[in-house]
This record gives structure tokens, C-alpha cells and sequence, in this order.
């Protein structure tokens, strides 16, 4: 988290930078290495399975565990690097005057709340986020459809509440 708070208001630059917690990143590739581990002992199961039921020996035991193993690895690969994807690029800035979100599903794109616009913040911590220090910041907006956004993996979120909360009290006393 970037901190660039200074006493005049250079509303171009984000006095806050909030990155997703690296904590949740490496969390979810864990998770996700035995999600893939438990998959291929199925697939070699349902595999071993099938030639039983089809009544073939397995000529060669060696390319099919190859087999096994690529398909593990390279599915892995493949979901990690959505995951490092999207840790990487989904951030938000906290303004003197508004909230950016930024985010990206293929391509990259924002979203912007002005502290006019906030009716309130919350935040919820579970407990591997009391653990890990991450959780996620619930902004109830006054004027949107939407009615909430949430602000997911955000680390130490009670600290980036009270910001929230700041610059809705600096809004407000510039009114």
C-alpha cells in the first residue's frame, strides 16, 4: 500500500494503492495444487477403470502415467497463471475524492465510486483472513443500481476501511 497523503490535494494521484494479498494468491495456488492432485488420482482411477471394463491389458503403463502427469501439470499451469493473472491485475486506488476499481477478465477495465455516492463501508475478515491478514471491504452506495461493491482480498482491511471512511468525512466537510 502506497501512502502519498499530502496537506495539498493533488486529486490526480491516489493516496492509496490497494493490491490484492499476496497471502491469497499463494493461499489459492495451494489450494489449487491439491484440487489437481486429487483429480488425477480420479483420472487414473476412471482410466484404470475403463480398461478393466473394456477388458484390455495396459500395454504400456508407463505412457499412460506420462499421460497422467502431463495432464496434471499443464492443468495446473494453466489455472495458476489465470490466478497470477488476475492477482496481478486487480487493484484499486483510494482518491481524496473517489474509489477507482480496477480489474481485468481478458481485458482490462475500471470502475469509479465517488464518496459523495457512499452510503457506508464494512469489512469481513473470515479466519484464514484473520490469519493471513486479508478480507474483504463491503461499500453500500446511496445512488447505484448496484446497491454494493465489494472489495475482495484486500489486505488489512480494517486500516483501508478507516481511509474509506476518511475520505467520505473529507467529502463531506468540503461540501
Amino acid at each position: 500500500m502506497e501512502n502519498n497523503f499530502s496537506s495539498e490535494r493533488n486529486l490526480t494521484v491516489p493516496y492509496i494503492r490497494i493490491a490484492q494479498s499476496v497471502n491469497v494468491m499463494i493461499l489459492r495456488l495451494v489450494i489449487l495444487a491439491f484440487v489437481v492432485l486429487i483429480a488425477l488420482a480420479l483420472l487414473g482411477f476412471f482410466y484404470d477403470l475403463f480398461l478393466t471394463l473394456i477388458r484390455q491389458e495396459v500395454a504400456d503403463v508407463a505412457s499412460t502415467e506420462y499421460f497422467k502427469l502431463l495432464f496434471g501439470f499443464g492443468s495446473y499451469a494453466i489455472i495458476a497463471l489465470w490466478v497470477i493473472h488476475r492477482w496481478r491485475s486487480t487493484f484499486y486506488e483510494i482518491y481524496h475524492d473517489r474509489i477507482v476499481l480496477y480489474g481485468s477478465y481478458g481485458r482490462r477495465h475500471s470502475d469509479t465510486i465517488f464518496a459523495n455516492d457512499i452510503a457506508g463501508v464494512d469489512y469481513f475478515q473470515g479466519m484464514a483472513g484473520g490469519v493471513l491478514n486479508y478480507g474483504f471491504i463491503k461499500i453500500k452506495l446511496k445512488t447505484d443500481l448496484r446497491g454494493e461493491v465489494v472489495l475482495n482480498n484486500v489486505p488489512d482491511p480494517e486500516y483501508n476501511k478507516r481511509n474509506i471512511q476518511n475520505i467520505i468525512v473529507r467529502q463531506k466537510e468540503a461540501i
